[in-house]
């Protein structure tokens, strides 16, 4: 599969899509295993509370960056944001996990977008130009 096969279907739009790397589901595993971990182990409500912001850093860092980006090009309704801010509210009201919950499920959906775009891609690159 040549590179320029991919420009000539999909000119780049400003998004590169890739397979998701492996780090990235490395952090979303550990993410899930510290939120997981931090209901069902009890400890004080400091470490608790430390265990919960690592986990949330861990899964939403990227995000959390994305979402400062888009706003200050004054893109305020774009998803990155909208989680972001409802995970902070989410801890400023004491529903922590939640809002891990919402930032691993937009990192679940970007890791599944990223995949299924890098294998039809792909494809129709194979299609079109066969070895």
């Amino acid at each position: 599969m040549k590179p320029d096969a991919f420009e000539r279907i999909y000119p780049s739009s400003g998004e590169e899509y890739s397979k998701p790397s492996a780090l990235l589901i490395v952090r979303m595993v550990l993410a899930a295993l510290l939120l997981v971990g931090s209901y069902f182990v009890k400890f004080s409500d400091d470490i608790t509370l430390a265990v919960l912001i690592a986990a949330a850093l861990i899964a939403g860092y990227d995000i959390i960056i994305q979402a400062v980006k888009d706003s200050l090009k004054r893109e305020f309704l774009r998803e990155n944001l909208l989680v972001a801010v409802a995970a902070i509210i989410s801890f400023a009201i004491g529903r922590r996990q939640e809002g891990i919950a919402a930032l691993l499920l937009l990192q679940t959906v970007y890791v599944v977008r990223d995949y299924a775009l890098f294998n039809s891609r792909k494809t129709i690159a194979d299609i079109i130009e066969p070895n």
